[in-house]
């Protein structure tokens, strides 16, 4: 489903949920004695559903999206905040350009 048909939906939401992952080692006979292999957080990207890693500073470059707060200017119903990967947000942005351009043209 569209971002934009959405936008109601995600800006009932307010910020973007924090998701927690934990990775183990599940070699061992017992539950409780499983090894944490890796740790991390992070956000669902709200255009495709994928993983968006959440790195500390030091690696914050390599990050592959993270949160964006659409403009009232584009939504015409207020600021809402998206997760959105890298590959998504030019997508998600020409949806709202698109959509804007729409509704100025059917005022006129």
């Amino acid at each position: 489903m569209r971002v934009a048909n959405r936008i109601d939906e995600l800006q009932r939401r307010g910020k973007v949920e924090k998701h927690e992952k934990i990775v183990t080692d599940r070699s061992g006979s017992n539950v409780v004695k499983a090894k944490v292999i890796d740790k991390y957080e992070y956000y669902i990207c709200d255009y495709c559903q994928s993983e968006i890693r959440i790195l500390n500073e030091k690696h914050k470059h390599k990050q592959l999206g993270g949160t964006i707060i659409i403009p009232d200017s584009l939504t015409n119903r207020g600021r809402v905040e998206l997760a959105l990967c890298t590959k998504c947000l030019k997508l998600v942005v020409r949806e709202f350009e698109k959509r804007l351009r729409e509704q100025r043209e059917r005022r006129k």
